[in-house]
């Protein structure tokens, strides 16, 4: 029965494996119902280490070769409360059982562990069960939580290395004499490597936010939509296709020229000019009179 291993204590890292920066081999979707179990556990549990298997899908469309795998973190069972700084814990039947009750049975299976208040990383420990359990299967899934909401994860992949080639023995003896014999070698190393996973988060309710914005910006086109078929508040823009081919433009103007000259004329010609210094002797009097008759 295979004990699987973890340790989040600082002891454990290899400086020139953490100092390795490699790319993204793709992404992790954390659901919504794993996250809501995860940050349950963490604040339980927040000075103990705990630990558990994954339950996970791959999207099938994309592949590690082309560094785009997606992966979706479903579910996961815990299996051991550990100390401040370790946990392990053995598969098993009961791991069967969850699959069974809880339909989990077409997904793969991974590693779940938290570090507690400490960073999210893989230790030595961590890159140990890594290799150990990555040499004996295609891919392994790693997750690494902690109690800040911090998360990594990895993704094994086991590589082959295979050599064909021919040996040779030289043989060398007195007065520089010497024989050769070749023999066809060939070959083969194992080697597990990882590569690092983008973590996401899925939203509460993400199909719902989605909604809501599909209808903010249909309702928002609408809206421009009838601010321009029916003009700003009721005014509507004049028809300037209409033909005025046949107006008398200087006409217009002459008659427009006429009626202000006559409206002047009319305006100069007044009552109170009539009464300019029409009495010296009583200063304001016209004044009176001009009002009186007006």
């Amino acid at each position: 029965m295979e004990t699987i291993q973890c340790s989040g204590c600082p002891s454990d890292i290899n400086a020139n494996d953490m100092a390795k920066q490699s790319s993204y081999g793709g992404e992790i979707l954390i659901t919504d119902n794993l996250e809501n179990k995860i940050r349950f556990m963490c604040s339980r549990l927040p000075d103990n280490e705990w630990s558990g298997v994954l339950f996970y899908k791959v999207d099938e469309k994309t592949s590690i070769f082309d560094k785009n795998i997606k992966i979706k973190a479903i579910d996961m069972i815990v299996m051991d409360i550990g100390s401040a700084t370790f946990t392990e814990y053995e598969m098993t039947p009961e791991v069967s059982g969850y699959m069974v009750d809880n339909d989990l049975l077409d997904c793969k299976i991974g590693l779940i562990h938290s570090h507690d208040k400490m960073n999210a990383f893989f230790s030595g420990t961590d890159e140990n069960t890594l290799k150990q359990i990555g040499n004996n299967t295609i891919h392994f899934v790693s997750l690494v939580v902690n109690d800040a909401g911090k998360y990594v994860a990895r993704i094994t992949s086991k590589i082959n290395h295979e050599t064909i080639g021919v040996e040779s023995i030289v043989r060398e003896t007195f007065d520089g004499k010497s024989s050769e014999k070749k023999f066809p070698v060939k070959s083969f190393v194992s080697d597990v490597v990882w590569d690092d996973l983008e973590i996401k988060i899925e939203k509460p309710f993400d199909s719902l936010d989605k909604r809501i914005d599909e209808l903010k910006r249909a309702a928002e086109n609408n809206r421009v939509s009838n601010m321009f078929n029916a003009g700003y508040a009721g005014y509507v823009a004049p028809d300037y296709r209409q033909d005025y081919s046949g107006v008398d433009y200087p006409s217009l103007f002459k008659d427009y020229n006429q009626t202000q000259q006559a409206s002047h004329i009319d305006q100069s010609d007044t009552k109170p000019q009539e009464y300019i210094n029409n009495d010296d002797d009583d200063e304001g009097g016209w004044l009176d009179d001009f009002m009186t008759k007006n």
